[in-house]
């Protein structure tokens, strides 16, 4: 019963992680795209006149993007490692229920169900 209870909630979460992730994704683009791609090596007077971010040549900082987004995954997986192993849970059953999932409802129900006549 617990886990046909919270999987739409899971669901719920993943589909909105699946359509936020790439609008987060198109901003962060953005952003850094408004940074020269070598900002890290060339200081702001190296920069010939002239070349700012409305000029063809432009390179923006596209790795930004991929560097911090990198960094967080690693930050959010580690926690991850410190997790046991084993996964097995102990459920609490009430009243003699003998399946969590609640499958022996369904056969329950079957068995009271009256057969039809003529078949």
């Amino acid at each position: 019963m617990y886990q046909t209870l919270i999987s739409p909630y899971h669901l719920a979460i993943n589909n909105s992680a699946y359509i936020i992730g790439p609008a987060i994704g198109y901003l962060l683009g953005g952003v850094t795209l408004a940074y020269y791609v070598d900002f890290n090596r060339i200081s702001e007077d190296k920069i010939p006149s002239g070349f700012s971010r409305s000029d063809p040549r432009w390179i923006g900082a596209w790795w930004i993007g991929f560097l911090g987004v990198g960094i967080c995954l690693f930050l959010a997986a580690r926690p991850t490692t410190l997790m046991p192993t084993d996964a097995s849970v102990n459920y609490r059953v009430p009243d003699g229920d003998t399946n969590v999932d609640g499958a022996d409802d369904a056969k329950k129900d079957s068995k009271q169900s009256k057969p039809r006549p003529g078949g």
